[in-house]
């Protein structure tokens, strides 16, 4: 929360709109993303007010998927991108492990 507040004291300082994106982890087990999935991340929307801040949360998964996709579709070289997604994969895969949760491969 308190990074929205300063994202939303930052811009209003500058006359801008604040916009403040989460981006996590998506998993089984994975604290953050249960909570982003669940009643917190309610809880957290209830109290902004969207006249004031607009917000948006994405996975890293998706972030990337997305990013891949443009690429794609612009004919540029994927490597550089499939070679983040893997490192990303094995993050994860490494931090699920150490948890001792598992997640279906995508």
């Amino acid at each position: 929360m308190r990074n929205a507040v300063l994202c939303e004291w930052a811009a209003s300082d500058r006359g801008l709109h604040p916009a403040f994106a989460v981006v996590y982890v998506e998993g089984p087990g994975l604290p953050f993303a249960d909570k982003m999935r669940g009643k917190g991340m309610a809880d957290f929307t209830a109290v902004l007010r969207p006249e004031t801040i607009s917000f948006g949360a994405i996975s890293y998964q998706r972030l990337l998927a997305i990013a891949g996709e443009a690429v794609s579709a612009a004919a540029l070289n994927l490597d550089k991108w499939q070679r983040l997604r893997e490192w990303v994969d094995r993050k994860i895969e490494h931090a699920m492990t150490i948890r001792g949760t598992k997640r279906a491969r995508q």
